[in-house]
């Protein structure tokens, strides 16, 4: 969590937001940070509904995205990346 708090100042990620996670994610405690795109939040809220605890959620946009998996993977070429692949625009 702390890389990824750390990015968050530069992601556009509202201080409020950090804050609640600074505050809930305490020494001894855990926390689980799920990206996810292209599913609706409901389906993860169920997913994630017997593990209990507590859930927050925000939105970034496309490049903050992809400054946060840079920040989380570095370079690493086989690290998960947001990049989708050029659409040709041909159609079969």
């Amino acid at each position: 969590m702390g890389a990824a708090l750390g990015a968050a100042g530069n992601l556009g990620i509202k201080d409020d937001f950090r804050q609640r996670v600074q505050d809930l994610v305490q020494p001894g405690t855990s926390a689980i940070l799920v990206i996810v795109r292209k599913v609706t939040a409901d389906k993860v809220l169920e997913a994630l509904r017997p593990s209990g605890g507590t859930v927050l959620q925000t939105s970034l946009p496309h490049d903050a995205e992809q400054q946060l998996m840079r920040a989380l993977h570095g370079d690493d070429p086989a690290a998960p990346t947001w990049e989708q692949p050029a659409s040709t625009g041909a159609t079969t």
